[in-house]
């Protein structure tokens, strides 16, 4: 376990860059962490799974089960951070967890995050609304001037 210091230089046929600047590399024998911010997006049939990336993993697994069972079962592994599950959405809550995977483990598996339909986590009003700014709670202007009670943008 420790911390270095690298540099980078790139290298073809003909040439040879200037070296880049000094970047610490960290090196340990602890599992990882699992990766943070596991969120759902949820529409008819579909099930987008997304979260955060961790450094130095080499893999992520999705895990996913009917809410209360015991075990999940894995239904994705691999590098990106983000899976489209088809599960049958008549019926059973489903609960999601990750876990990232490095050359000394698997990490625990995250908090868990389900598709209840009564959750505050999965309410999303307007889908696909982009990220808009107000002032402040108590008014109706955001950051342009453009009172958001009355206008809404496309």
């Amino acid at each position: 376990e420790g911390k270095c210091y690298v540099r980078v230089i790139a290298v073809n046929a003909g040439h040879q860059s200037v070296p880049s600047v000094v970047y610490p590399a960290y090196f340990t024998a602890e599992k990882p962490h699992f990766p943070d911010g596991l969120k759902l997006a949820i529409e008819p049939g579909n099930v987008t799974a997304t979260w955060g990336k961790v450094l130095g993993c080499n893999d992520y697994k999705l895990l996913r089960r009917v809410k209360g069972a015991e075990k999940y079962q894995v239904i994705c592994k691999g590098k990106e951070n983000l899976f489209t599950d088809h599960p049958a959405m008549s019926g059973p809550i489903y609960e999601y967890a990750v876990q990232s995977v490095n050359g000394n483990g698997e990490s625990a598996l995250s908090g868990p995050v389900d598709t209840d339909p009564e959750s505050w986590l999965n309410f999303n009003p307007k889908p696909g609304e982009k990220f808009r700014r107000v002032i402040s709670a108590w008014s109706a202007l955001d950051n342009s001037g453009v009172r958001t009670d009355l206008y809404y943008p496309e």
